[in-house]
């Protein structure tokens, strides 16, 4: 009998860490972004009108980092009694 029939745990220890490699990747991902966002306002450059692609790109972001921290917490919590 295959292992996943006996035990579901170890599949779910498995899509769980790759979840979190995927939360992990979003964050560092919308980190990056926001740093480059920090760095530029530095420069104290006149202010240009953001452009539309990094504006959708920084919402899709923090879209999915929400989605995976959701859904990560969900896989994570404790089981009601």
């Amino acid at each position: 009998m295959p292992t996943s029939h006996r035990n579901p745990q170890p599949d779910l220890h498995l899509y769980n860490i790759r979840l979190r490699a995927e939360l992990d990747e979003a964050n560092a991902s919308l980190f990056r972004v926001h740093r480059q966002i920090d760095e530029r306002q530095q420069l104290e450059l006149p202010q240009v009108p953001r452009d539309p692609r990094v504006v959708m790109r920084l919402e899709h972001l923090r879209g999915v980092v929400e989605l995976l921290s959701v859904e990560y917490l969900e896989l994570t919590a404790e089981p009601e009694r």
